[in-house]
């Protein structure tokens, strides 16, 4: 029990090491474990117990199968998607480099072989947490099997809880927490996210509702029962008092302190401000509710509660998929594209088609959905917001099955539990295994805390502890439940036995092979997962200590510290390793690697240190190299530079690629290939690359940017327009922007075909170009042919842009014309009044002009702009 609790603090577990060090715990303790449920097996022919351990190795086995590598046309049958991605994403200029490479790693990966996921590292990893979990549960099986052991997990893990959220509240209120909702800190106490403590709290909570429980029925429960706790005959206002006293006499210390404990996590919850979360809490209340209610009320009362409580739960998760997540807005325009849950789970369906019937791999979402994405941002698609979803891309047509029928066996003994009387501590493990699946069922379609280690191991303590105890009920028989009748006796037993004779115990040898060789696979799993976990977190070690170090390169720094530290990591860097992030990684230790060589050189090039520093980072390189004048010197680059220096970007480009090749939707590292294509073979893989990116990438605007600027440089004008086109009809905003960089090319031709047919953007355009110049009059043109094809001159649209139009050629007559049309039409847009406003103040007209300004004042009181406009009419008549 203490392994969820310091995992919880230590971040959730989400660190490598953590879960490295939690497998490790796991795996010494898993041999004892083994055998003490081997000996112990029940006699009965029942093996529901094994239920959940089995479906887990099922599915670790699955999510094995899809890292092997396999024939493109078996990956084909099985997983369309995932063919095309290792097919499609990868560019032919790129397999033919990387088969030119002598690595045998690398001719396996670009001979033609794939794998079903799209990521087997990532898979490897997410495997892991099967592994650890069906050790947990079988761990837990052993451990609970006794009164004092449930009641000490239902303690600790409270007051765990309870820490938590008192603790984290203190620093983070809820109403801080409300105001701050969409400013990107989603921190809750040790937990990076707070939807992700939320899940926690509510795990924690479901042990405190158990141990309130335990407390509430133990006095209750006695064989003998004691006349304090009956209520004497009388009046019903005097029964009620007498049910009001006996239960003041009824409350225990412990009764006390699980009731506060309850309260400090609720409070907790409501301070994380995570709607999931919230919803969770509401749902596994009902739950428990209901149940306690099941042995009161009637059937027709019962229904009419579960209708209520449905109602309520779909209108709840209508009002929550309606209401806007501002941390999860973007901007398009002027207008404010907010983009909700539903937008997000009808893409993810897609994928999920897409890459039937086996899944893209178990822990590849974030990839497996990048093409398919429309809606949000780019930082809304880490993770899903729905586990259901997630595990339905990733999956396919198994995971979910597996889960339910998980939940199925879980919940079938659970009814068995159910049933066994004078057990408080039962009593209190069915009310929190109810909870917890009530809330985690409903908090887990908006959230996807159930992936953190601190989380789906207080899960698996439940789930063990319902296998152990119903084994302990199972080998007992049915006298422990309410509705058995009385036990055979030992010489009844006895002589029953006798007349049947003797014969071989074969319900007990096949249910001892079962539990052997659920407990060895489950052994054998946990061993692969350490292994696993122990070179992933051996990875992140030195991955974060890389991207430390190319965070601080820069100018005025000791080179000879940067170089010590480089060749170190360079040295602790796998070169064999399968994990796309080292090669990453690797590919920008090389690249500092040859900036350092020409620092080195720097002297005999004629540079100063800092001259070379800059000279020979790779954007600069590539742009220099791919200018008319470079391209004899890129032709006979291995003469031009250094030895060193050309060796250490030929690593840095043969670690990129090998990264691509493990993770051929990996949108970073095209960006390390597209700046090192002037160390390429064929350089027009650039054109593919950074379409790719951009497709990618379609909400991030910082990405399309890039691109832009990139393509310009190479593969030229052709590609560059065709990005640019792109990115401007998906973020008209990103023009002022990006304007300097194509009117710089001093084409108008290829401007005109950077912008895309959209009239606010050409307005925009010709506004931000000289008046009177040849690209401002062919811009002003290509936007009258479009105003002129849509027509309309009545409509509001049209009016704006006609206005905007003879407001550029100054027909400012004709412009009032247009903007008061559009002011009637709409007169509560006080920009738009503003621009009426400029236009009449052309014309002469300044009472009307002060006028419309006044009313913009009204609207927009605290305007600077309208402010200084103000005092600018003031003085005129």
């Amino acid at each position: 029990m203490l392994m969820p609790a310091w995992a919880a603090w230590d971040f959730g577990g989400v660190l490598p090491w953590t879960q490295w060090a939690l497998a490790t715990t796991l795996l010494l303790l898993a041999v004892p474990v083994a055998v003490v449920l081997i000996i112990q097996a029940p006699i009965s022919r029942r093996k529901m117990s094994l239920a959940i351990p089995v479906i887990l190795l099922v599915a670790w086995t699955a999510g094995w199968l899809q890292t092997l590598p396999l024939p493109v046309s078996m990956v084909e049958f099985v997983a369309q998607q995932s063919s095309e991605t290792y097919q499609q994403w990868l560019p032919t200029e790129l397999r033919s480099e990387a088969l030119s490479i002598e690595q045998p790693e690398f001719k396996a990966l670009a001979s033609g072989n794939a794998f079903i996921s799209i990521s087997p590292w990532q898979s490897r990893m997410a495997t892991a947490n099967f592994a650890v979990f069906s050790a947990a549960v079988l761990f837990s099986a052993v451990v609970f099997r006794r009164k004092w052991t449930m009641v000490f997990a239902f303690a600790l893990t409270a007051c765990s809880g309870a820490g938590l959220a008192f603790l984290s509240s203190l620093h983070h209120q809820a109403p801080l927490a409300i105001a701050n909702a969409g400013s990107g800190d989603r921190s809750f106490g040790p937990f990076v996210n707070a939807n992700n403590a939320a899940c926690y709290l509510n795990l924690t909570l479901a042990f405190a509702i158990g141990w309130l429980t335990y407390s509430l029925t133990k006095p209750t429960d006695r064989n003998v029962p004691d006349a304090r706790y009956r209520a004497q005959q009388g009046a019903p206002l005097e029964k009620l008092a007498q049910v009001i006293q006996l239960r003041i006499r009824h409350l225990s210390i412990s009764t006390v302190i699980a009731f506060l404990l309850c309260f400090v996590i609720a409070v907790g919850v409501v301070s994380t401000t995570s709607r999931g979360g919230l919803l969770g809490t509401a749902v596994g209340l009902a739950a428990v509710v209901t149940l306690g209610l099941c042995r009161t009320f009637n059937a027709h009362v019962l229904r009419t509660m579960v209708a209520a409580g449905g109602l309520a739960f779909v209108f709840g998760m209508a009002w929550m998929l309606n209401q806007g997540d501002a941390r999860h807005s973007g901007s398009i325009g002027d207008d404010r594209s907010v983009s909700t849950r539903l937008d997000h789970w009808s893409d993810a369906s897609l994928a999920a088609w897409q890459f039937l019937p086996l899944g893209s791999g178990v822990g590849t979402y974030r990839f497996a959905y990048l093409p398919f994405q429309q809606h949000g941002e780019s930082e809304w698609f880490l993770n899903a917001d729905n586990l259901a979803v997630e595990w339905f891309v990733e999956g396919g047509i198994w995971e979910l099955p597996l889960l339910t029928i998980g939940v199925v066996a879980l919940v079938w003994m659970l009814i068995k539990l159910s049933n066994v009387r004078h057990a408080p501590h039962l009593a209190g493990l069915v009310v929190a295994v109810w909870f917890m699946l009530a809330s985690q069922a409903t908090s887990q379609l908006f959230d996807f805390g159930l992936l953190l280690p601190a989380n789906y191991l207080l899960v698996a303590v439940l789930c063990g502890a319902c296998i152990g105890y119903h084994d302990q009920v199972s080998r007992k028989g049915k006298s422990l439940t309410r509705r058995s009748r009385t036990a055979p006796s030992a010489s009844q037993t006895k002589a029953v036995n006798a007349d049947r004779g003797w014969a071989f115990p074969w319900p007990l040898l096949t249910t001892r092979v079962a539990y052997g060789l659920c407990c060895g696979g489950a052994v054998l799993t946990l061993v692969v997962a350490t292994s696993q976990l122990n070179a992933a977190a051996h990875s992140d070690h030195w991955v974060r200590r890389a991207k430390l170090l190319h965070g601080n390169a820069r100018l005025g720094v000791d080179w000879e510290a940067m170089g010590s530290q480089n060749a170190l990591l360079l040295s602790g860097l796998d070169e064999n390793s399968q994990d796309p992030d080292v090669h990453s990684a690797l590919a920008k230790c090389w690249i500092l690697q040859s900036r350092l060589a020409a620092v080195e050189d720097a002297e005999a090039s004629g540079l100063t240190p800092q001259e070379a520093w800059r000279v020979s980072s790779p954007a600069v390189m590539r742009t220099l190299l791919f200018d008319s004048r470079g391209t004899s010197m890129r032709q006979n680059l291995a003469t031009e530079l250094s030895p060193a220096q050309y060796q250490a970007l030929q690593n840095a480009r043969t670690h990129a690629l090998f990264s691509l090749l493990l993770c051929p939707l990996n949108p970073e590292i095209r960006a390390v290939l597209v700046d090192l294509d002037f160390m390429a073979q064929d350089p027009a893989s650039s054109a593919q690359l950074l379409s790719q990116l951009a497709e990618l990438r379609p909400r991030a605007t910082r990405a399309g940017d890039w691109a832009v600027r990139k393509a310009l440089v190479n593969p030229g004008k052709e590609a560059a327009a065709t990005i640019c086109r792109q990115h401007l009809e998906r973020f008209p905003d990103r023009l002022p922007t990006l304007w300097a960089g194509l009117t710089r090319q001093q084409d108008v031709d290829f401007t005109l075909r950077c912008l895309p047919d959209q009239l606010p953007v050409l307005l925009a355009a010709a506004e931000l170009t000289v008046p009177g110049t040849e690209l401002c009059t062919a811009v002003m043109q290509h936007a009258e042919r479009h105003l002129t094809q849509a027509g309309g001159d009545g409509q509001e649209a049209n009016a704006v842009y006609r206005g905007r139009l003879a407001e550029l050629n100054q027909q400012f007559e004709l412009a009032v014309k247009y903007y008061t049309s559009a002011v009637k039409q709409n007169p509560t847009d006080h920009e738009l009044r503003f621009r009426l406003v400029v236009v009449l103040e052309h014309e002469g007209r300044f009472a009307e002009a002060k006028d419309h300004l006044h009313r913009c004042l009204l609207q927009s009181p605290g305007n600077a702009v309208y402010r200084a406009k103000q005092d600018a009419l003031r003085n005129k008549i």
